[in-house]
Formats: structure tokens, C-alpha cells, sequence
């Protein structure tokens, strides 16, 4: 085994264990669909929440877009920040019902929405979080298509068919001073098409958030 494959296979330990996902996120994972909870996206906008989430910026409403089968972050900023109202949505009925076993195993008060992007949102947020599909489909994988777990991971030759969708719509979905956290790891996906594709759908650039030795980066956007 060469040092990049050990490498991979050593990081899909990591983010398959249930005892790693509860140390970083102090949530409990009673019940997944496929072994991985959490990615290297999902540590920088964990960074980004714990950073932003303050008096500067006082969030009310919150929509995290694409919630995956544990509702990772709907579940971690109602058990922080209690006083949230938070919306969880994604398109699969199996993943809504993974992520609504574990909500109410948490005993957390979260509205669960099955919905393709905002088709089924009819409210406006003042934080949207979203870490979509962006892996190009000309990547090398071993995961069956036209499964949940393919359309979980790719997006189109590009990867950024599903990014440029919710940017299309998402503005539309903000509250007045509302932000979006979106977070893309830039190993499949360069940062300067990410901005190049902020820019081009009439966003302002806030922030960059990076985190040491990794390659994920999250973009805080209005």
C-alpha cells in the first residue's frame, strides 16, 4: 500500500468512527446509512460556526441544505445554541428518515424537510449552510451509480453542477444581513473557480476560512 492510498484509507477510519465523530461534535450517531459521518468540509465549517456565530452575528433562523443521513450540523448548532430555529433538508426520503431517527434520539427540537435544494423551502434564513456533492464524476470511485451514495459524492464532470444550482437560488432564501457558509474542498474543486462561481452569480465575498493541513476551504457569502 502506497502512502497516499494508506492515507485515504486511514482517514476513512477516522470519519467512519462513531467514537471520532462524537469526540469532535459531542453528538451521538445512533443510526447511519453508510459508514463516513463527517469529512474534512465538514471540520472547517464546524471552525466556521464555533468562529461566526457570535454578537457580530446573531442567528434566529438557520437552514442547512443537503443535511446527510445524521443531520450533523442541524443536530450540533440546536445542542450549542439552543435558542436557533433549525431547518434541516435533504433530497432522499432514507436520509431524511436516518437523520430524523437521530434527531429524536438527541431529543432535539429540528423541523426536517425533504426537499431538492429550496424547492420545498418557503421561508428565508439568516445562516444557510450547505457542503454539497462536489467531486467530478471523471474521478476514479468504486461506488455504484445512480445510488444514494454516488449522488451524495459527485456532481457532474465538473463537480460543481450542484454549487452552481444552490447558488442560483440561494440568495433568494436569505434574510436581510443573512450569510452562507459554503464549504468545498479544493482538492476537487480549485479556489479560484469557487470564487470565479461566487462572483459570477452576484454574491459578496465575506471571508475565506481554511483550516491548517487541509484542503477544504469555506466561503462565507451574502
Amino acid at each position: 500500500m502506497n502512502i497516499g492510498k494508506f492515507k485515504k484509507f486511514l482517514f476513512n477510519q477516522l470519519e467512519s468512527s462513531d467514537i471520532i465523530a462524537s469526540y469532535i461534535w459531542h453528538l451521538k450517531i445512533h443510526k447511519k446509512l453508510w459508514p463516513g459521518t463527517w469529512d474534512l468540509t465538514s471540520l472547517v465549517l464546524k471552525k466556521t460556526i464555533d468562529e461566526n456565530l457570535n454578537d457580530k452575528f446573531q442567528v434566529k433562523e438557520y437552514l442547512d441544505i443537503g443535511c446527510g443521513h445524521v443531520a450533523l450540523f442541524g443536530r450540533y448548532i440546536k445542542k450549542k445554541y439552543s435558542s436557533i430555529k433549525v431547518t434541516s433538508s435533504d433530497l432522499y426520503q432514507n436520509v431524511c428518515d436516518c437523520a430524523k431517527f437521530n434527531i429524536e434520539k438527541n431529543n432535539l427540537d429540528i423541523s426536517l424537510i425533504q426537499s431538492d435544494l429550496f424547492k420545498g423551502i418557503n421561508k428565508k434564513y439568516d445562516l444557510i449552510t450547505a457542503n454539497l456533492p462536489y467531486v467530478s464524476t471523471k474521478f476514479k470511485h468504486n461506488i455504484p451509480e445512480d445510488t444514494v451514495r454516488f449522488n451524495s459524492r459527485y456532481s457532474g464532470d465538473k463537480g460543481t453542477e450542484l454549487t452552481e444550482k444552490f447558488l442560483k437560488e440561494a440568495k433568494n432564501y436569505l434574510n436581510p444581513n443573512g450569510k452562507i457558509f459554503l464549504g468545498v474542498n479544493c482538492y476537487y474543486i480549485p479556489e479560484n473557480i469557487c470564487l470565479k462561481l461566487i462572483k459570477e452569480y452576484g454574491y459578496k465575498l465575506d471571508k475565506v476560512i481554511k483550516k491548517k493541513f487541509n484542503t477544504a476551504v469555506v466561503f462565507i457569502i451574502n
